[in-house]
Parts: structure tokens; sequence; C-alpha cells
């Protein structure tokens, strides 16, 4: 699943908030012919250690395994 789509899909899901959980900027990408807008995505360490939590795969589970050891 394309980053963007599957973002949004968690933002809006987890009720997360823009300017609190994380950051959106804009950034110009160059192409050979025109250019396009990306949303660049800055997550908080609390957001991504949520995002890292729900998870259904063994990377979530070695996640929740390394913030259950770190707490």
């Amino acid at each position: 699943k394309h980053f963007s789509s599957w973002i949004s899909e968690k933002i809006k899901k987890y009720k997360f908030i823009e300017n609190v959980d994380y950051l959106v900027t804009q950034k110009r990408v160059a192409r050979k012919i025109g250019g396009t807008i990306a949303m660049e995505y800055s997550l908080t360490l609390r957001m991504s250690e949520h995002l890292c939590m729900i998870q259904n795969n063994d990377n979530g589970f070695m996640f929740r395994d390394y913030f259950c050891l770190m707490e």
C-alpha cells in the first residue's frame, strides 16, 4: 500500500492530531518533465510507538517487545 494512503488511514482511525502527534510539510519533487508536490510526515516518538504497537506482523511484534523492554 502506498505510504500516503496508509498513514492517512491510521491518522483517521486512531485520531492522531496534526501539530501534536505529527507534522506535515509539502516538498517539491523535481521530475524530468514537470514536478510534483509530496507530503512529508514527521511523527513524534509517541505516535511512532503507537503505530508499531498496532501492526499485526513480525516487525510490529519485534517493536512491541523492544518498547516493553525499554519501559
